[in-house]
């Protein structure tokens, strides 16, 4: 505010009892003799132009956004990149191990482990390249209760104390094409977001179950035949 002048935005009330933004300018007019007279001003509705800040705002989250997990998708890859040479190493000389043992060597057992860990691990960086999209995806035919029963350690670990985790898994579900990686990187996305949602704590489900859509149930999922 200037001496005798006003620039500002207001919330104004309409008619019906609504309300819209407003920009208010308004000048003081003065008598001769300096005492106020009245004033003289405009009000602009400024409904659509805070509509497109909001939008331009919006769109400029959603690029910072963007933005950030493209740097997180680089440094995973990077990092995925090189702990696969180190499982490689790892791997290769478990097998070579357990080539040379009898079977009833006593330390077979151990190398069994170290080989079924690396490969574990060597899965888990596939999913990280997966999601840098440095890896192609492989699509194949796979189970949603075997995805869900293989991460189930991986998705304790994502919540916190006060959640617990239950699952009821359809034992009749059908298989499905898709890539197992991005199979458990939707699994995780899912439970991160329930995650987050229970601030309170409490109990997760997971459940599965067949489901036949007709062509209007399909009608509400887009790219769905």
């Amino acid at each position: 505010i200037e001496r005798g002048r006003v620039h500002a935005e207001y919330t104004f009330l309409r008619k019906d009892g609504s309300t819209f933004p407003a920009e208010l300018s308004a000048t003081l007019l003065l008598n001769d003799d300096g005492s106020p007279r009245g004033f003289v001003g405009i009000t602009r509705d400024i409904t659509e132009r805070k509509r497109a800040e909001e939008e331009r705002e919006r769109l400029d989250g959603e690029l910072r956004r963007s933005q950030k997990m493209e740097s997180i998708g680089l440094l995973a890859g990077g990092v995925a990149h090189d702990f696969n040479n180190l499982l490689t190493v790892i791997n290769g000389y478990s097998a070579v191990m357990l080539g040379r043992m009898d079977p009833g060597d006593p330390l077979r057992p151990s190398a069994v482990e170290i080989l079924k860990a690396g490969d574990r691990a060597a899965e888990l960086t596939g999913q990280l390249l997966a999601f840098s999209r440095r890896q192609v995806t492989d699509p194949k035919p796979c189970n949603w209760n075997q995805q869900i029963a293989e991460s189930k350690g991986m998705l304790a670990r994502l919540v916190r104390e006060d959640i617990q985790i239950e699952s009821h898994l359809d034992p009749g579900l059908g298989d499905i094409m898709a890539d197992p990686g991005q199979l458990h990187q939707v699994l995780m996305n899912l439970v991160v977001n329930a995650r987050d949602a229970m601030r309170g704590g409490g109990c997760l489900t997971i459940r599965t179950a067949n489901r036949v859509l007709d062509a209007e149930a399909a009608a509400a999922y887009p790219g769905v035949k």
